[in-house]
């Protein structure tokens, strides 16, 4: 038997060494069973070896094939491959868990921030907003003061418009009545000038007169139920379009009418109080109301011209009546028109009711609503047919038309000549 090498013994004293620091790690440890701790030292005793001995192993030396290496020395081999295969599994482990600890660390570092920025965010929301709400409490007095101005301006402003307005309205209605009379110059040169009766004479229509004004009273009684439901035709100025209707065995000829003024209620009372209780040849220019004055009567002639070049005599007897009340103003006229000449025996007895009101949600507008009601009565010894009567209504209703245009022209005179006072004072 051949002594061992130096190398050998470098080795056993390697072994021994390590061997000697197993057992100071594994002290702790109670050993339970001998003979396993025997086989488990000399496991570790052969894996020890293996190690050496790879370790120093001349260079020059080959590698053992596998069929000079001992069964024991494949085993230990192996024991070791594992080994190390193990130890770097466990490192791999180790650096991965690191490598996701310091993920998850930045991903909840990146997280923070997000959540930081927000809420700094809203923080700087909040301040701007706090700083936002105490400028506008600052500038609110002054908006006020400012929108508070422009208020009493607009309020002016409409005042103005609705003044323009009405005078747009009037001058607008002034110039078709001026394009309605040039258009109708030739029809109107078929009247003729008013001829004023002397009223001083005896038994100038007197008593009927009498008759007239007596039945004033119970015709005003009337006026809401004869105005009630009828459909007024606007107008300027009124048409007097008589229709034929029959009532009783009776037939009569109506008209209803609607004219609107762009003047207040208060102007055109005293206005029309002026033209409708006046004199109508008197002045207008110099014509002033008079509150006690409440009833009129007139008597005039007419003559109108036909068109075959003949005229036709006309008498007309008048009555009105003026009732005051808080919102309107209520006028009757009750009238006698008397044929001559060829219309001989005809009369038209007339009922008219005038209203004079406020427009409704127009402060500057005033309505003037007119009913007539003209009957037709033969008392003449002579026979008369159907078309003189016609023809005679005609004329009453064309006499009616003029009166109303007139009527017009002399209430934009008095309104004129009540506004250049105003404005000269």
């Amino acid at each position: 038997m051949e002594e061992p090498s130096s190398a050998f013994l470098d080795d056993e004293a390697f072994l021994a060494e390590v061997t000697e620091f197993l057992s100071d790690c594994n002290a702790c440890d109670e050993i339970k069973d001998g003979d396993t701790t025997a086989a488990g030292d000399e496991s570790l005793l052969l894996a020890s070896h293996q190690l050496l001995a790879e370790i120093d192993a001349p260079q020059d030396q080959g590698t053992p094939t596998k069929e000079n290496q001992s069964p024991g020395h494949k085993k230990y081999s192996v024991s070791f491959d594992k080994m190390r295969e193990i130890r770097n599994t466990q490192a791999a482990i180790r650096r991965q868990r690191y490598r996701q600890k310091l993920k998850n660390e930045k991903e909840t570092l990146a997280q923070q921030e997000s959540e930081l920025s927000r809420e700094l965010a809203k923080l700087q929301a909040a301040q701007e907003e706090v700083g936002a709400s105490q400028a506008r409490r600052l500038t609110l007095g002054t908006w006020r003061a400012i929108a508070a101005r422009q208020r009493e301006r607009r309020v002016e402003a409409e005042q103005k418009q609705k003044l323009l307005r009405a005078e747009v309205v009037g001058r607008s209605r002034m110039i078709e009545q001026m394009n309605l009379l040039l258009q109708d110059t030739c029809r109107l040169q078929q009247l003729l000038a008013c001829e004023t009766m002397p009223r001083s004479g005896e038994n100038n229509g007197a008593e009927l007169f009498k008759t007239f004004l007596q039945e004033m009273d119970g015709l005003y009684a009337q006026t809401n139920d004869v105005l009630h439901g009828l459909v007024y035709k606007s107008s300027v100025p009124a048409a007097y379009d008589l229709k034929p209707k029959w009532k009783d065995g009776t037939m009569y000829f109506d008209s209803a009418d609607r004219m609107e003024f762009p003047y207040a209620f208060e102007e055109a009372e005293d206005a029309m109080t002026t033209i409708l209780m006046s004199d109508p040849n008197a002045c207008l220019q110099n014509a002033s109301v008079m509150e006690s004055k409440v009833t009129v009567t007139m008597k005039y002639h007419l003559k109108y011209r036909l068109t075959q070049g003949k005229s036709v005599d006309f008498v007309i007897y008048g009555a009105g009546k003026k009732y005051k009340e808080n919102d309107r103003l209520v006028y009757l006229w009750r009238g006698l028109t008397e044929g001559q000449g060829e219309f001989d025996g005809l009369q038209s007895d007339e009922t008219t009711w005038i209203v004079v009101r406020p427009s409704r949600g127009v402060e500057t507008s005033t309505i003037l609503e007119c009913y007539s009601r003209i009957v037709p009565v033969n008392i003449g010894m002579k026979s008369t047919g159907n078309n003189n009567v016609e023809m005679f209504v005609k004329i009453v209703a064309e006499l009616g038309e003029k009166e109303s245009k007139e009527m017009m022209k002399m209430m934009e005179s008095l309104m004129l000549n009540d506004r250049n006072c105003v404005f000269d004072n």
